[in-house]
């Protein structure tokens, strides 16, 4: 049973069975439950229409326990591909937009009809990255998702790839990501990423035979991310790898995560249940209020600040906010709300936050003290200038790397 710690991987690998299958379902909760492409197609090119009838059934049983489940669901594209029998995977950004619109429409009749056999009805919501980054943006999703939820209303969720050119890259821009966003802005209770393997080795299991799962991991790290990194998707965009990162961003935000098998018989019952399935990521980062929660993932990055030892230091414990007198350099141009990586002295990173104010004023205001940062915004010269405060990152919008 294989154990890293220290600045290695820190994983355990163990077969012990965890609650059993007679526990009650937990009440109260927020799950995001994303299902990948290769779980939903089997490989194939068809829709496995078993498997979402299996998921809709489990979900009911969940929300009848008085939780909510919001369904992040791939394979638009896939489907697109089949229904006009398109062969190969490999195409132009055009193409793969086409063939999103033509499969999403099938994928949500399956939902919508598969949901429908237990009383619930579906919402449909398309989503991009730059919805997030967008402060208003995000705002409405919250507030839309939540209401669907009160209503009793199942989300089914995916990219809007018709629009979304960026995301269509066949190597950026996954569900994964958005499920992790959506983790974060809602403050789900649970992530769990449906695939078609039964979790995280470490080897790829499809070229070694003795590769292990691995069944707890508490801090993502270097070695987990190259182990991942050698286990590529074949039909969807993601990967393992992009699981391991969106499992990174959401255990910061204090969400526990879990990459398991679709297959698995009851797998979302199970893992709400606490049952010891698939590849469970402990939380470890501080819990915000939703309210205060903006997605912080690398590929929403839009620039960089770097400060002084002291304020690496300050950010490092987890209960600082940046000040202006710790920035140093303030690199790229960005506005109020943007997420920036915050650099420490030897250029390694420290943080991601959302910025209190945009690049330009930023570099104005480096290096000032508090009382000296509002005299500034006092001074006739920069009455247009909004004050937003003394932090130029807030500690509440900020996530430690």
């Amino acid at each position: 049973m294989p154990h890293w710690s220290g600045q290695r991987a820190i994983v355990t690998n163990h077969t012990e069975s965890g609650m059993t299958q007679n526990a009650a379902l937990p009440r109260n909760q927020l799950i995001i439950a994303k299902l990948g492409t290769g779980a939903l197609t089997g490989g194939g090119d068809q829709l496995d229409e078993g498997l979402i009838a299996s998921i809709a059934k489990q979900v009911a049983e969940i929300v009848a326990a008085q939780s909510q489940v919001i369904v992040v669901t791939s394979a638009a594209v896939a489907l697109g591909r089949s229904i006009i029998g398109l062969k190969g995977k490999g195409r132009g950004v055009a193409t793969l937009q086409a063939l999103a619109a033509i499969g999403q429409h099938h994928l949500m009749q399956s939902w919508e009809g598969a949901f429908a056999q237990h009383g619930l009805t579906v919402a449909q919501a398309l989503i991009t990255r730059s919805d997030f980054t967008a402060g208003r943006s995000a705002v409405n999703i919250r507030r839309t998702l939540r209401e669907l939820l009160g209503f009793g209303v199942i989300p089914v969720i995916n990219e809007n790839d018709v629009v979304a050119s960026e995301e269509l890259s066949e190597t950026l821009g996954d569900n994964d990501t958005l499920s992790a966003a959506l983790t974060n802005l809602m403050a789900a209770d649970m992530l769990i990423l449906l695939t078609d393997r039964d979790g995280l080795y470490d080897s790829d299991p499809r070229t070694n035979p003795d590769a292990a799962l691995i069944h707890h991991v508490d801090r993502v790290t270097d070695d987990i991310l190259a182990m991942a990194a050698e286990m590529p998707s074949e039909l969807g965009r993601g990967g393992m790898a992009s699981k391991i990162r969106a499992a990174a961003e959401a255990t910061s935000w204090g969400t526990s995560v879990v990459i398991a098998n679709g297959k698995t018989p009851d797998v979302l019952l199970r893992i709400a249940r606490g049952e010891d399935i698939g590849t469970r990521f402990e939380a470890w980062g501080r819990r915000r209020p939703s309210a205060r929660r903006r997605s912080l993932g690398p590929l929403f990055v839009r620039g960089q600040v770097v400060v002084d030892e002291g304020a690496a230091t300050a950010l490092r414990r987890g209960t600082s906010s940046l000040l202006a007198v710790g920035v140093r350099e303030v690199r790229g141009e960005f506005t109020t709300g943007d997420i920036v990586e915050i650099l420490g002295p030897d250029e390694t990173g420290v943080a991601r936050g959302a910025v209190s104010y945009p690049a330009g004023l930023m570099r104005r205001l480096a290096g000032l003290h508090n009382a000296e940062v509002r005299q500034f915004f006092e001074a006739e010269d920069n009455a247009s200038a909004t004050y937003h405060g003394e932090e130029m990152v807030h500690r509440d919008h900020l996530t430690l790397l």
